[in-house]
């Protein structure tokens, strides 16, 4: 799932650091929207919502980025960053970087106190730490909606995501559940859309949506399944039309 990625420090000697600020700050939104293979779902447009730059700077970005950088210490794909491919583009390279091992001594030592601590506890029972009522409503969910769909997580997690970024920008404690949430979040995932454009959809839904004047109303899995289509073309065009009155009105 997205939402995790290694920066290194080096990236500020690197090329791409001697690009124009929209660029690079278009090169670290598709980094932190990359799912575990590197693959950045959206359009355009929406891409540039997120990066908060307008379109046309979005546009010279990608062109910079997908195309051939003779200063690049990474000589694979000419020095390219980026390639479009369907449904939004692919990091050239990103396994790499995100499996890159730091040769810091203090992240050596790190590893090494964090592997021992693992083999000795191993056996040992765990007491977590006091937590609120609504984390251990969320676990419970989780658990349970995990052994009814097998091992995969991500609607759950994501159905989570979902809960706690509307809970967020409305001030509200939702009372939607994780377990009503998750299997209408799993359908989406079932027709091939990937994790980032659900949670990047989510982030736009709880941020730029939340701003205008009429806005989409999604406070469950069931409504952002139902208004999916709805969203991505208001993202799309970076407006809304759907009028909606705001919460609490």
């Amino acid at each position: 799932m997205g939402g995790y990625t290694k920066l290194w420090s080096d990236i500020i000697t690197s090329s791409v650091w001697n690009e124009d600020n929209k660029t690079r700050i278009v090169w670290i939104t598709m980094l932190a929207t990359a799912n575990a293979r590197g693959f950045v779902s959206g359009v355009p447009t929406s891409m540039a919502i997120l990066a908060r730059v307008e379109k046309e700077d979005f546009d010279k970005a990608i062109g910079i980025l997908t195309s051939p950088d003779p200063e690049s210490r990474t000589p694979d794909h000419d020095g390219r960053r980026i390639e479009k491919v369907e449904g939004g583009w692919l990091i050239l390279n990103y396994e790499n970087h995100r499996n890159r091992i730091s040769d810091d001594p203090a992240a050596i030592s790190s590893r090494e106190r964090q592997k021992k601590w693992r083999e000795k506890h191993k056996e040992d029972n765990i007491t977590l730490p006091n937590v609120g009522k609504r984390d251990i409503a969320y676990a419970s969910d989780i658990a349970s909606s995990s052994e009814k769909e097998g091992k995969d997580t991500a609607p759950n997690e994501l159905a989570k995501y979902l809960i706690d970024k509307t809970s967020e920008a409305t001030g509200r404690n939702l009372v939607t559940s994780i377990k009503s949430s998750s299997p209408h979040i799993s359908k989406l995932l079932k027709t091939g859309i990937a994790e980032c454009k659900i949670k990047s959809t989510i982030d736009w839904l709880t941020t730029v949506n939340m701003k205008s004047d009429y806005r989409f109303e999604v406070q469950s899995g069931k409504a952002l399944f139902e208004k999916w289509d709805k969203v991505q073309s208001a993202m799309a065009r970076g407006s809304i039309e759907e009028k909606q009155p705001r919460y609490g009105a």
